[in-house]
């Protein structure tokens, strides 16, 4: 009987240590699980901030050469339009000036013809 209460005593004894002992493997896998995945994680997470980061410097530096192609077709723009503008007032100048010339060259035509003819009749 004695012995029996004895080999029941190591039985629950090794029990309890085998429960102990999956319990602390237990303990000891999940704590490393998540120390593998927090690290995978922040890798990860890292990795993709990264990508973030080359994405926006990569689509600032398309925008700013868009917006200095956009400035400079305004800016060529502007400008063609005040050459177009200042063109047409210099044409419009000089054909006022052909113009009063060819007024002047008349009345000077005129106004000698009429001398002409003056001084044909005293003669």
């Amino acid at each position: 009987d004695i012995q029996r209460y004895f080999r029941g005593g190591l039985g629950r004894l090794e029990c309890l240590a085998k429960r102990q002992q999956r319990w602390a493997t237990k303990f000891t896998q999940r704590t490393i699980r998540g120390y593998l995945g927090r690290t995978k994680f922040f890798k990860r997470r890292k990795m993709v901030q990264a990508q973030v980061t080359i994405s926006r410097i990569w689509r600032g530096c398309l925008a700013r050469k868009l917006v200095t192609k956009i400035i400079l077709q305004r800016n060529n723009s502007a400008t063609t339009i005040q050459s177009l503008i200042r063109q047409l007032g210099a044409k419009t100048k000089c054909f006022v000036l052909r113009l009063e010339k060819a007024s002047v060259i008349a009345i000077q035509r005129v106004y000698r013809g009429h001398l002409g003819r003056r001084k044909a009749e005293i003669e």
